[in-house]
């Protein structure tokens, strides 16, 4: 089973602190959600999962193997020509 560790994690810009003290993990086969408000960092911390991003503080610990998969917020023309989930099932790693 693979486990995906947030460990103390930290982001903010400026005097905006998004989140601080972030931790906890995710084992394969978990359904996840991240919910809050707009602003509210969830983007923000998906992308430091990812790798595309790096935090003020803290880690992420993803094993060796482990892919995740993303999509943005906003999609282009041509990507909506599809319904979404044909859209992910195309475009993100297969589970």
């Amino acid at each position: 089973m693979l486990t995906l560790t947030l460990q103390n994690l930290s982001k903010g810009f400026g005097a905006n602190v998004l989140f601080s003290g972030l931790s906890g993990s995710i084992s394969s086969g978990m359904r996840v959600a991240v919910i809050g408000p707009n602003g509210g960092g969830k983007s923000t911390l998906l992308k430091i999962i990812n790798g595309e991003s790096e935090a003020d503080g803290g880690g992420v610990h993803l094993p060796k193997g482990a892919r995740i998969g993303r999509a943005e917020q906003e999609l282009s023309q041509h990507d909506l020509q599809s319904p979404l989930l044909a859209w992910v099932l195309e475009n993100l790693p297969n589970w």
